[in-house]
């Protein structure tokens, strides 16, 4: 199965995280077709991302892919499972962990789990966990004001993915000789400089979605992040 993040890799505001009452942009111009391929052979894509399930449906809704996706896992249920195992370790935990998303998922393990991720460090702890077998970082995405200036292609993380779980790309595993030691078990998608080697242009305009994120109901996940801007 496929799991993938949220911000900065289908969804973005201008390189940063879609927070509440911001413009929604996707990271892609036209449906990227890695998806018509992952739902022909039954390959399953879940959403795990840090967002409450609310916003994460708002998102995938704006950038059209809620047909796309198979689940939708965010910080409602991750927090709790978060809170469990801080409980039984008798640490208090200082943020929300994806390491759990696994548990929450419908069909059962039957083959590799890769993850889509902006942020190295979710693919680490994913990794030690065992949640996932091998996990695949994209670069950031940077605006030069209305232009974008550095992104990727979300269609060749999906297809990489895909590659993977279906077996025909093996999954990379540590090495003495480097390659993929220091990176265990993560393949690092290369940046793309639109105007560049060939990459066209894209425009801010080109990603929008035309709809803001709006705020979700009164949670648990909602209080603790006002808790948290409070105290700085």
């Amino acid at each position: 199965m496929i799991l993938c993040d949220l911000d900065n890799v289908l969804a973005t505001n201008r390189g940063r995280d879609t927070a509440t009452g911001q413009p929604i942009h996707r990271t892609f111009v036209g449906l990227p077709p890695a998806f018509l391929d992952i739902r022909q052979a039954r390959v399953p894509i879940h959403i795990v991302t840090k967002k409450t399930e609310a916003e994460a449906r708002q998102i995938l809704a704006a950038i059209g892919l809620t047909a796309w996706v198979d689940s939708v896992i965010g910080a409602n249920r991750l927090l709790w499972a978060t809170l469990l195992e801080g409980v039984r370790r008798r640490r208090a935990p200082s943020n929300v962990s994806k390491v759990f998303c696994t548990r929450f998922l419908s069909v059962h393990r039957t083959g590799p789990v890769v993850m889509i991720e902006d942020r190295a460090g979710h693919l680490r702890e994913m990794l030690d966990h065992g949640s996932i077998d091998a996990g695949i970082l994209v670069p950031p995405i940077r605006f030069n004001g209305d232009d974008v200036a550095e992104w990727f292609d979300v269609n060749t993380a999906l297809l990489t993915a895909f590659a993977m779980v279906v077996g025909t790309t093996a999954i990379p595993r540590p090495s003495r000789e480097g390659g993929f030691a220091e990176d265990r078990g993560m393949i690092r998608l290369p940046s793309q400089r639109p105007g560049i080697e060939g990459v066209p242009a894209v425009t801010v305009d080109q990603l929008a979605t035309g709809q803001v994120l709006r705020s979700a109901r009164f949670s648990p996940v909602s209080l603790l992040r006002q808790a948290r801007e409070r105290l700085g």
